[in-house]
């Protein structure tokens, strides 16, 4: 029997065939691969989702047809979705930002995802036709967004068998209420439990609201077990991923652990990680007296990407304080 899932995979393979959309250059897999590292280039992962029902197409020509997919879903939607804009052109990041905005008829370019020697590529929320009008224009290539572009390289290998599983969808638009986000994450429900059903790997004889959670907050949507998972089968797993990376109003999704205090294992670790003869824990800052009380901790962060089209200069490198000070 042929499911919904497959007769609808079938319908948009044969619509690609006869539009024009799948004949706009994009980026190929190794240039990709060369400006952001995602599940969509990681071949590293190809020999463990190669018989699963569902996942990224790590190869070449896998990685062509569902950028070729993507622009015709994009297309027949009539929605707007995230696109990867490149500029080649001659000059530094900030006047290639500068030109795709004025060439592109963009409002802003705020979310930059590479900034390099040759090229500068940002991220960009467009409709179909003006990301087909902007990717018209010498020395610019966009590339639609796949479902596994959005999920940073690796993710999938980092979560599977978690006893916890819950990831983050973000949103491309900030700036949505209420109401907005309740109808986002009702379709968002909706896919994962059409997934939960269709795919073999999810089988389950219960729904998919007895095992997971779907919640808006601030930041996106969550996807989050109510139950601990011994083992999600790992065709599952990919499976309602993608199914979440799958709406064209997702911009990313990430693997968000519950966060953990660990203060009993860090505070005997920051301390020697010592043992005494009977293989107790010991505390030698403790023992003599230097608990922190009464102390001001400062932490600094001074890792500053000089890539960064905010920093980029086409005279030179610019120069680097390797003091290890950051002053705020």
């Amino acid at each position: 029997m042929i499911t919904h899932r497959v007769r609808s995979s079938l319908n948009l393979f044969l619509l690609t065939l006869l539009s024009s959309a799948c004949a706009i250059p994009s980026l190929t897999f190794s240039s990709l691969k060369s400006i952001i590292n995602t599940e969509a280039t990681n071949d590293v992962t190809a020999p463990l989702i190669d018989h699963f029902e569902t996942g990224p197409t790590t190869t070449v020509a896998g990685f062509s047809a569902a950028v070729s997919t993507q622009w015709v879903k994009n297309e027949l939607e009539h929605e707007s979705a995230p696109y990867a804009i490149c500029d080649s052109s001659i000059g530094s990041g900030w006047d290639r930002r500068l030109r795709l905005e004025q060439v592109c008829n963009l409002d802003t370019t705020d979310n930059i995802i590479y900034n390099g020697d040759s090229e500068a590529c940002f991220l960009q929320y467009l409709d179909f036709y003006t990301a087909k009008f902007c990717a018209e224009n010498e020395s610019i290539q966009v590339t639609p967004y796949t479902a596994w572009m959005k999920v940073p390289a690796n993710t999938m290998s980092n979560s599977l068998g978690a006893a916890e599983p819950r990831y983050l969808a973000s949103f491309c638009i900030e700036d949505l209420d209420s109401v907005e986000k309740a109808k986002l994450a009702a379709q968002i429900s909706e896919g994962l439990e059409n997934t939960w059903e269709d795919d073999t790997g999810c089988s389950r004889d219960d729904p998919f609201a007895n095992y997971f959670n779907i919640k808006s907050k601030p930041e996106g949507i969550y996807m989050e077990s109510t139950i601990n998972f011994d083992s999600l089968d790992y065709s599952c797993s990919y499976a309602l991923v993608g199914s979440l990376a799958s709406h064209s109003f997702i911009c990313g999704i990430e693997h968000a652990e519950i966060p953990k205090i660990l203060n009993t294992n860090g505070r005997w670790i920051m301390q020697g990680a010592l043992t005494d003869n009977n293989n107790n824990r010991v505390y030698p800052l403790y023992d003599a007296g230097i608990d922190g009380a009464g102390q001001v901790a400062q932490v600094s962060d001074t890792g500053v990407s000089v890539n960064s089209c905010y920093f980029f200069d086409p005279k030179g490198e610019v120069p680097r304080d390797r003091s290890g000070v950051c002053m705020l």
